[in-house]
Order: structure tokens, then C-alpha cells, then sequence
């Protein structure tokens, strides 16, 4: 086929081909090669070829992996014009970048195809580029989840940025509504100091009130006493005045007798007289003592208003009592209210909390997933000439199991134990093991774990659940086995012993050369397998030779 020449017909379907790769063909000759061959401005297939090769990527960054990269360019490739002719025959599927170039060849000159046909190829594509070439597909397969993953992370993210602020909001609420409780905690404590004083007053009124009783008592007591005088004065008066009244009649009856005993009747007569005037003076000693219980009701009625008033004071106090436990009363609801506000804002932040802690393990998830899916594209890409991945040597490698610790070491025959060589093999044991601990701290500082965790338990139970390699057991029950190696060696303390020199047992076991350097020889193997184990986790393995 003459490529240079435009319209001239298409040539025929190449024969023999799969039925996905027959099916893609005619769907792409349709709805693509027909359209840029035909029309009033008709392109040659050369002309597409210059145009693709004008659009392909022509340099390469060489990092790590560089013979990936060059693979992958590889996958970009298929824009020459034997390219070209190639997809129209059918016997070559081009890749994604060059179908999206083609259809934006089409956009441009404003014949881009509509959606129903562009699902239907792209539906078609990657069956065919499977059965061509099974590994560009793979590797789009790959790259498709990889950009699933990443917008679920970044969809994860903006959910946990939501919760940050939403957990940000809350915890301000929670301290307005602290800031409330603390007013209204200084509320009732006036309200308090008020009903304190309240309480005071009506206490002082109640006194006072009971000191009024008493004299009003009093007062009540002395008006009785001269209630009663007056009583007794007032019948005295009426007896006299009987009296008089009989004596007048007696001496008018007998006033016609007595005329004759004039004198006798003249005295008789006188001394009348002189006990009429003796009852005026009774009767004038009677009004004044009327006065004085006038005067003594008057006081009475006195010591009435006050007790009246007395009882109004008390009245006004209870009132203001009434009052005071009302706006008390009022204060505790208040303080209830804000306890409640209090409580279902702590319950907010305790439901913020968990969302966000399911929202962070729902990203990490989504990273490892990430992960997982960039690790068969990575290892694909890299090749030969390229950096080393994780090898089966390294998947199917295992820490050695301690062997030959801890020795039966003879038991202890007696000497002293202040020589300078037991001191050295003391020194030894210790040195190993320090060793030993030191190389699990830089495990640790590579693998980039907290701060908080510190010490050799709480670092190999993180390493174990961070990295989920269950090697980091191995390595655990290796240094169970090899603490504390001076033990057997050393004397031990006698409870209840206040002497330095009767305060310890002799050692259990024999101190010898052999039992130092088995110890050594396995902590130089745990630490050699804390460095590769290490290594692995990090990503830059490193193999029990290299160490």
C-alpha cells in the first residue's frame, strides 16, 4: 500500500486474526482511520505516522530502574508509518497513548467521533491489546488500580481533613461551653453567698421577732394584773355607792323620827356627809386607776404594732427567701443545662474521634493498597540492568533459630571471684549483649518508629505489628534466649541479709572461655539478622552475605 498518496482505498484485513483483535480492527478502521483518510481533507497514513512521531515522548528520565523506563518507552512506541499500516491491517494493537492521539488528531479537525462509538472502541481495545500483547495490558491493568488507589486516598484524606476541622470545632464548643460553666458556677456561688445572707437575716429577724414575743408577753401579763384591779375597784365603787343609796333612804324615812333628835341627826347627818366624801375619794382614786389601765392597754396595743411589724419584717425576709431559693433554683437548672450541653459535646468529640481514627486506618488500608498495587508494576518495569527488587532468595529467608544457649556449663567449683579473668569474661557476656541492643535501636531508628517507643519489648512487639512480618518473632524469642547471660555466672542476693559478706550465694555454674564465645557467636548471629530482617523492611534488603 502506497501510504504517501490520499485517497486511495484501505487495504484489506490481515487473515488469521483473533476474534478480539478482528473485532478492534474493524471498530477502529470505522471509527478512526476512515474519518482522517476521508472527508474533503483527506491525511495519508504518513501523514499520521509524522503527526504521531511528532507527539511521542522523546526523552526519558534515567533514575533508578532505568531499564524499566526504557521499557516502558517501548510501550509508547508503534508511530512509525509500518506501524501505521500495521494497525490498519490489523496485525499490530497500539497502545492507549496512541489511540488517545489519534482521536485528538480527530478533534482537531473536527471530526471527533461521538460517545457511543468511543465507548464501544475503548470497550474493544483492551480485549485485543490482551491478546496481542498481554503484557501492555497488564501493565494498563496495573496503572488503572494504582489510580483507583490514589483517588481513594486522596478522597480518604480530604475526609480525614474534615474531621480534623469538624474535631477543631467541637473542642472550641467545648471550651465555650466550659466558659459557660464556669460562669454559671460563679452564679450559684453568688446565688449561694445570697441565700447565706438571707438565711442570716432571717435568723436575726427571728430573734428579734422572739424578743418582741417576750415583751408583748410581759406587756399582756401586766395588762391582766390590771384588768383585774380595775375589776375589783369598780365593784368596791358599785358597793359603796349601794351604800350611800340606802343610807339616804334610810335617812329620809327616818328624817320625820328624827326631827326631834335634831342633833343626834345633825351628827348622824355628818357623818353621812363625811362618808359621802370619803366615797368621792374612793371614787376619784377608782377613775385614776382607770387611767392608769388606759394607759397600760395603750402601751399594750404599742407593744401590738410592734409585734406587727415585727411579723411584717419576718414576712419580707421569707419572701425574700422565697426569692433567693427561686433564682437558685433557676441557677441549678442553669448549672444542669450546661452539664448536659457539656456532656453531649464530649460525646460528639468521642464520635469525631472514632470517625477519624476508622478514616485513618481506611487510609492506610488504601496505602497499602497503593503499595500492593505499585509493587507488580515496579517489579515489571525493573529488569536486569536495573536496581535489585526483593529476589525468592529474600521472600524465603528466615533468622536463625539461637542453638547451644544456654550451655550446661559444670557447676561452680569454688575460688575467688575478684580474678581479672572471670572480670573479663563478665565484661565480655555484657559487650555482646549491648552489641546485640544497639543494632535493634538502629533497626529502629531506620524503620522510622515513635518516640514513645522505647525499650527492647515495646520495640520488637511494634516492629512485628508495623512491618506484619512475623520473622520479627524469630527474632524476640532469640533474645529471650540470651538475656541476662551473666545470671548463672554471678552470685546471687540472700533475702533478709544485712551483712555485705554473708548477703549472696556462690554462683550456680563455671565461668568458662567456651561458654563466652558461644555466647558471642549468637549474638553476632541475632544481630546479623536484625540487620538483614531490617534491611528487608526498609526496602533495601540486604543479604546474610553482605552483612
Amino acid at each position: 500500500m502506497n501510504v504517501a498518496r490520499p485517497g486511495r482505498p484501505l487495504g484489506p484485513v490481515s487473515g488469521g486474526l483473533q476474534p478480539p483483535v478482528e473485532e478492534w480492527v474493524q471498530a477502529f478502521r470505522t471509527t478512526v482511520v476512515e474519518r482522517l483518510l476521508g472527508g474533503d481533507d483527506p491525511l495519508t497514513l504518513e501523514q499520521v505516522s509524522v503527526w504521531l512521531t511528532a507527539r511521542a515522548p522523546h526523552t526519558v528520565q534515567q533514575k533508578a530502574g532505568a531499564a524499566g523506563a526504557d521499557r516502558l518507552q517501548s510501550v509508547h512506541s508503534g508511530r512509525g508509518a509500518t506501524s501505521v499500516q500495521r494497525m490498519v491491517s490489523g496485525r499490530l494493537v497500539p497502545t492507549r497513548d496512541v489511540v488517545l492521539d489519534l482521536l485528538q488528531l480527530l478533534q482537531d479537525r473536527g471530526c471527533r467521533p461521538d460517545a457511543e462509538a468511543l465507548e464501544e472502541l475503548w470497550q474493544l481495545h483492551r480485549p485485543a491489546l490482551r491478546s496481542r500483547r498481554p503484557d501492555v495490558a497488564e501493565a494498563y491493568d496495573i496503572i488503572d488500580e494504582r489510580d483507583a488507589a490514589q483517588t481513594e486516598a486522596a478522597g480518604l484524606r480530604r475526609q480525614v481533613d474534615v474531621l480534623e476541622a469538624e474535631q477543631r470545632r467541637a473542642l472550641l464548643d467545648l471550651t465555650r461551653t466550659g466558659l459557660q460553666l464556669l460562669g454559671t458556677h460563679r452564679a450559684l456561688a453568688a446565688s449561694q453567698k445570697e441565700l447565706h445572707d438571707a438565711i442570716d437575716s432571717v435568723a436575726s429577724a427571728r430573734a428579734k421577732e422572739q424578743q418582741a414575743r417576750l415583751h408583748l408577753e410581759a406587756a399582756v401579763d401586766r395588762l391582766d394584773r390590771l384588768k383585774d384591779a380595775y375589776e375589783q375597784m369598780r365593784e368596791q365603787a358599785a358597793t359603796v355607792q349601794q351604800e350611800a343609796v340606802a343610807d339616804r333612804a334610810q335617812w329620809q324615812k327616818r328624817q320625820a323620827a328624827l326631827l326631834e333628835r335634831l342633833s343626834e341627826a345633825g351628827k348622824a347627818l355628818a357623818q353621812a356627809v363625811q362618808n359621802a366624801q370619803d366615797a368621792r375619794q374612793e371614787l376619784a382614786d377608782e377613775r385614776r386607776a382607770g387611767e392608769a389601765a388606759r394607759r397600760t392597754a395603750q402601751q399594750g396595743q404599742q407593744a401590738d404594732l410592734r409585734q406587727a411589724d415585727a411579723m411584717t419584717t419576718s414576712q419580707e425576709a421569707a419572701s425574700g427567701k422565697d426569692r433567693r431559693q427561686e433564682e437558685t433554683a433557676a441557677a441549678h437548672r442553669s448549672l444542669h443545662d450546661a452539664e448536659l450541653r457539656h456532656a453531649q459535646a464530649m460525646n460528639v468529640i468521642a464520635r469525631l474521634e472514632t470517625e477519624l481514627r476508622q478514616a485513618r486506618t481506611r487510609l492506610q488500608h488504601a496505602q497499602q493498597r497503593l503499595i500492593r498495587a505499585d509493587a507488580p508494576l515496579v517489579s515489571m518495569m525493573l529488569g536486569p540492568a536495573g536496581t535489585p527488587g526483593l529476589t525468592p532468595e529474600l521472600d524465603e529467608w528466615a533468622p536463625t533459630v539461637v542453638q547451644g544457649w544456654p550451655r550446661n556449663e559444670p557447676a561452680f567449683r569454688g575460688g575467688p571471684l575478684n580474678d581479672q579473668t572471670r572480670h573479663g569474661y563478665l565484661r565480655a557476656l555484657r559487650d555482646a549483649r549491648v552489641e546485640v541492643l544497639q543494632e535493634l535501636k538502629k533497626a529502629r531508628r531506620d524503620l522510622k518508629a515513635p518516640l514513645l517507643v522505647r525499650g527492647t519489648a515495646k520495640t520488637l512487639t511494634w516492629l512485628l505489628q508495623h512491618t506484619g512480618d512475623g520473622r520479627w518473632q524469630t527474632i524476640t524469642e532469640n533474645l529471650t534466649l540470651l538475656h541476662d547471660p551473666q545470671k548463672p555466672f554471678v552470685p546471687t542476693s540472700i533475702p533478709g541479709q544485712m551483712s555485705p559478706a554473708l548477703a549472696t550465694h556462690p554462683p550456680s555454674a563455671e565461668l568458662t572461655e567456651d561458654a563466652v564465645n558461644t555466647y558471642r557467636t549468637c549474638c553476632a548471629q541475632v544481630r546479623s539478622d536484625i540487620r538483614t530482617l531490617a534491611g528487608i523492611c526498609a526496602g533495601r534488603p540486604l543479604l546474610p552475605k553482605d552483612t
